[in-house]
């Protein structure tokens, strides 16, 4: 057979109806209604010249199977102007939802993909049209795609390879005109892909199965609703939205800003997995969740993300790193000198002091002037002795006492529907009333924290040891520390502050002695859930009492006034 040259218009009606010729596949009329539709229908979104459209497929009668989705999928690619994805109601195969993800990592212009109530029980059909290339079973139970065959729709036996080749082609023919479009499969957030490194030979890159799969884009916005996602698929979601570098040297989705999930069938180990990863992710900011099967267990956990954590340092250097993939330029490699909660608070005293009224004068006669913070959130800052880190996230990390430190939680989010789960009473709402309520604590406990008991000191052995020869008390003075093991209050049984304090490390006004629940962090700013965006919550469904959700809407709104704006 002859080998067809093609070089795509950037039209996408006009390079789906070639690229089926050209594949041998009869282009499906809903497809090229939805084409033309938009042609007629277009966002109206100008970018450097060019308008942005959207593709919207839906309520197909039979099933979007490859090779229904190879053409499309072999011509989105080109058209620079597409920036939306929509399949509603389309009955979508896991071959066809891999083209589609292929395509859209090819797409230097698509940020947003819907795949809408997909009509079937277990989330994607089986494709009726088997590939004819061989398949091999990778160590996590993807199939890689094999190179160099060709499969029965045309076209996705070599995920990223095939692309390339034509994206280049595409791109000299580009250049050759003069024009200033860029070539698919390059310049996207999404970073490298295994062929777009120099001298290295095209390979496929494992799609796995599953929803889960087009966070290996890089678009911004996913709505997945109705398609009977459980809690073993939101497993998989989780993995995806923190760092990972898997073997073809891809990074997992770090550009996701809205992710949204309703009406699937999350449970409370969902959330809770989901909670898990709210505290590394910074770059998600909204979350729908409603209409799932979450009760008040989940959202308590969902509710604890936004709060500050105390940690020891080894739980420190683990969370540092995962919050350095999303802001690697902006946190240096090592960990930073943290200041301690003494020197945060003498110095908010000391500045309270020092510090005139507004428009007046100080002791010496000259107007005060505000103080600007020294440095940035430069890579690598240290700050001043006692000053906060000048970096992101590090900012908000302080070392309380011995080895033990207070990390933030989630300062991205702005927006949680966690609306019409019927298993939530209003105990979930209790939970989120508990982040804005001022007179309630703020911390959650990571390491089991127990405070030091105070050493009892017998009244006769008091008096003796102030009858006894001086001599002899400086003998004792000498004695190692602990010396006299076995006494309450020794090495055994302190807990973790204590063993931070025998380690050599300094306490903080005699926090290690404290209940953490009594720890006198208000007046520094470390309470109420510091750098919390968000903005938007909701919670109702018919087991929730309105007394409750006005309690919180109360608490939300004068929290939301109050906290300080962001810098």
């Amino acid at each position: 057979m002859a080998q067809v040259m093609f070089e795509p218009t950037g039209d996408l009606e006009k390079d789906y109806l070639a690229y089926c010729e050209i594949q041998d596949c009869v282009e499906r009329d809903e497809i090229l209604n939805a084409i033309c539709d938009n042609k007629t229908t277009d966002l109206q979104d100008t970018h450097k010249g060019l308008t942005k459209i959207r593709l919207f497929v839906r309520s197909l009668e039979w099933c979007l199977h490859s090779k229904d989705m190879a053409p499309l999928a072999s011509a989105i690619p080109f058209c620079y102007t597409l920036n939306t994805v929509r399949f509603s109601s389309a009955g979508m195969t896991n071959i066809s939802y891999k083209l589609l993800i292929q395509a859209v990592w090819k797409s230097t212009s698509i940020v947003s993909v819907w795949v809408d109530f997909n009509k079937y029980t277990e989330g994607l059909f089986a494709d009726p049209y088997t590939p004819s290339v061989a398949h091999k079973e990778t160590s996590d139970g993807s199939r890689e795609m094999q190179p160099g065959a060709e499969a029965a729709s045309g076209g996705y036996a070599s995920p990223m390879g095939d692309a390339d080749a034509e994206a280049k082609k595409a791109a000299a023919a580009a250049q050759a005109k003069g024009a200033a479009k860029p070539a698919p499969g390059g310049g996207k957030k999404g970073g490298k892909g295994p062929s777009d490194e120099a001298g290295s030979d095209p390979r496929p890159v494992p799609i796995p199965d599953g929803f889960h799969a087009m966070l290996m884009t890089h678009i911004q916005e996913l709505s997945l609703r109705g398609n009977h996602i459980d809690d073993d698929q939101v497993a998989l979601f989780a993995a995806g939205l923190t760092e990972h570098r898997d073997a073809a040297g891809l990074t997992e989705h770090r550009d996701l800003l809205s992710l949204n999930l309703w009406g699937n069938c999350i449970t409370d180990v969902g959330a809770k997995k989901l909670a898990e990863v709210l505290r590394i992710n910074r770059k998600l900011t909204a979350l729908n969740l409603g209409d799932n099967h979450i009760g008040d267990e989940g959202a308590q956990a969902l509710a604890k993300c936004f709060k500050s954590m105390l940690v020891d340092t080894d739980m420190l250097q683990e969370a540092r790193q995962k919050v350095r993939g999303f802001h690697a330029q902006y946190m240096s490699d090592e960990l930073p000198a943290y200041p301690t909660y003494e020197e945060l608070d003498r110095q908010k005293s000391a500045d309270a002091l020092v510090a005139p009224a507004k428009g007046g004068k100080d002791e010496k006669g000259k107007k005060g002037k505000e103080e600007k913070p020294k440095g940035g959130a430069k890579k690598g800052g240290v700050g001043e002795p006692g000053q906060r880190v000048p970096a992101y996230w590090d900012c908000d990390v302080f070392k309380m006492t011995g080895n033990l430190y207070i990390i933030p939680g989630n300062q991205s989010l702005w927006s949680l529907n966690l609306s019409n789960n019927k298993q939530m009473t209003d105990q979930a709402v209790d939970a989120f009333c508990s982040l804005f309520d001022p007179t309630q604590y703020h911390i959650e406990d990571a390491v089991g924290f127990q405070p030091v008991v105070p050493e009892v000191v017998d009244p006769e052995e008091a008096e003796a040891e102030a009858h006894a020869d001086p001599k002899d008390a400086k003998v004792k003075a000498k004695s190692p520390p602990g010396a006299g093991g076995g006494k309450k209050g020794g090495k055994e049984g302190k807990g973790a502050a204590a063993k931070a304090e025998d380690d050599g490390g300094a306490g903080s006004s005699g926090l290690n002695e404290i209940p953490l629940a009594e720890w006198p962090l208000h007046g520094v700013g470390e309470t109420g859930c510091p750098g919390c965006t968000i903005e938007r919550i909701c919670l109702a469904n018919a087991d929730i009492s309105p007394e409750a959700l006005k309690k919180l809407e109360t608490l939300f709104t004068i929290w939301k006034a109050d906290r300080p704006s962001a810098n």
